[in-house]
């Protein structure tokens, strides 16, 4: 009896250690997978989220390359693009980061600059180039103000949502060794000297753009004529409310619209964006704080396309 006794125990020890065993395996595993690290940047290029990304950057560049004016620039530009750098298998997301091309990114601030090298010497479109040539396009093309032309660059390119002190990152990329950098503008990241996604953003001026001062400088670029026309605005008072109403607003994929009310002859009683959603026909501005009898300018920027209206309130 006493050794039938000892069998049970022992087979109740082995199926405890075996347990163990498996949950320690299984943890391992899991932890390999994904939790305690991003996926190595050659996975990510292999990718076919990368290779569609790359080849509308390619066709974007194309088209730049055979006319340098600041619209085709300004496509180029502009693009975002969506793929997977924390290795969790969805792209574009907010909040997540991870490392390309040698830098550290937010996945929601990827744009053709990072991934595609196009042009050379002074009509290289990197990320300070960009900044140049869109404001040109939106102050010289289309006769905006300053403020305005900021405004809408702000709203397109962003560096994106993660964090931006990479030292509270909670994972990292097997090898790679944060770079030290000076100290960010003091306005901005004042004392982080680690380069984290934001660097590229406030290196090339994105914080605080100027495009007054860049207007002064000299660039090859030319007004394109290839500008699409078919867009149209109408905006009409309805009762204490601005109601505007477009057509041919197209958009391409993660593309949004922007409206702006008074971009001309902008005063501090009414100056609003929004951000226009792929299906959008129409806007209503609820009781705006309007001056009787004063005409104001709504703007609107849809994808590739510009146009404005006036209306008297």
């Amino acid at each position: 009896m006493r050794k039938k006794g000892l069998n049970a125990l022992e087979l109740i020890f082995t199926l405890f250690v075996l347990i163990v065993v498996v949950l320690v395996v299984i943890k391992m595993f899991i932890n390999r997978m994904n939790f305690n690290e991003v996926k190595p940047v050659e996975d990510v290029k292999e990718s076919f989220k990368y290779s569609a990304a790359l080849s509308k950057c390619n066709s974007l560049c194309e088209d730049y390359m055979q006319d340098k004016s600041n619209y085709n620039a300004l496509r180029f530009c502009q693009q975002k693009i969506g793929i997977d750098i924390d290795g969790d298998g969805k792209v574009g997301q907010e909040a997540a980061y991870g490392v390309l091309v040698g830098i550290p990114l937010c996945e929601d601030g990827i744009y053709c600059f990072h991934i595609k090298e196009c042009g050379s010497g002074s009509v290289a479109l990197d990320a300070e180039r960009c900044l140049m040539d869109m404001c040109r396009y939106y102050e010289i093309d289309n006769g905006l103000p300053e403020d305005t032309a900021i405004q809408l660059i702000k709203e397109r390119v962003h560096y994106g949502t993660c964090k931006a002190d990479i030292t509270d990152w909670r994972r990292m990329v097997d090898n790679y060794n944060p770079v030290t950098v000076p100290a960010y503008d003091s306005d901005w990241r004042n004392g982080i000297t680690k380069m984290g996604p934001d660097y590229w953003w406030v290196q090339a001026g994105y914080n605080s753009p100027d495009c007054e001062n860049i207007q002064r400088g000299t660039t090859t670029t030319t007004t394109s004529t290839t500008i699409p026309q078919s867009l149209t605005l109408s905006c009409e008072r309805s009762g204490d409310d601005l109601k505007c109403t477009w057509t041919n607003c197209y958009f391409e994929a993660g593309e949004e619209g922007i409206l702006v009310v008074n971009v001309k002859g902008r005063s501090s009683e009414f100056y609003h964006f929004i951000s226009l959603g792929a299906v959008s026909s129409s806007y209503t501005f609820k009781n705006p704080d309007l001056t009787l009898d004063k005409t104001y300018t709504v703007l609107i920027n849809c994808g590739e396309s510009i146009t404005d209206t006036q209306v008297t309130w």
